[in-house]
């Protein structure tokens, strides 16, 4: 778990030649994976700079997503700064949801609760607090005050383009 945790006036960039996915400000990837009720969760912290990344970007984390059963949120957090990157980008997260390996189901959950986001958010499936939300992922009691910047996205043939305030 992470509490109390600040980054400021930082640049997270992913510099590789390959799609990278799962780049946050303070976490690439939050998905506990063990058997039986598992919470991890982000409390009471924040981000501020730039993060550029190519998939699944997010100013706190790029991804939650709680496998079998359990619950990952991310609760009072803030983001300041710009948050750029090609699909799933979001000013909080760029990915959240439940899933277990037969499925969605509930009982696995993925929260975005009482945050706020003030950085300016680029791409497309894009949102000011989460930029995909999948099955059994919440968005609860958040706040944006960033400017979102939608764009195209063609992934399998189809357009994957998607924008909003609060959810792309």
């Amino acid at each position: 778990n992470i509490d109390n945790c600040h980054v400021t006036n930082s640049i997270v960039k992913y510099l590789g030649s390959t799609t990278t996915q799962a780049l946050g400000g303070l976490v690439g990837s939050m998905s506990p994976h063990n058997s039986g009720n598992s919470t991890k969760k982000i409390t009471n912290s924040s981000f501020s700079g730039t993060i550029v990344g190519h998939n699944q970007v997010g100013g706190i984390a790029g991804k939650l997503q709680c496998w079998e059963s359990g619950y990952v949120y991310i609760t009072n957090c803030s983001v300041e700064g710009t948050v750029t990157g090609q699909y799933q980008v979001g000013g909080i997260v760029g990915e959240c949801g439940g899933f277990n390996g037969s499925g969605f189901t509930p009982g696995n959950v993925s929260a975005v609760e009482m945050c706020t986001n003030e950085a300016t958010v680029t791409g497309a499936a894009s949102g000011g607090v989460v930029g995909c939300l999948t099955s059994y992922g919440y968005v609860v009691g958040c706040t944006n005050q960033g400017e979102i910047y939608g764009n195209s996205y063609e992934l399998a043939g189809s357009d994957k383009s998607g924008t909003g305030g609060i959810v792309g």
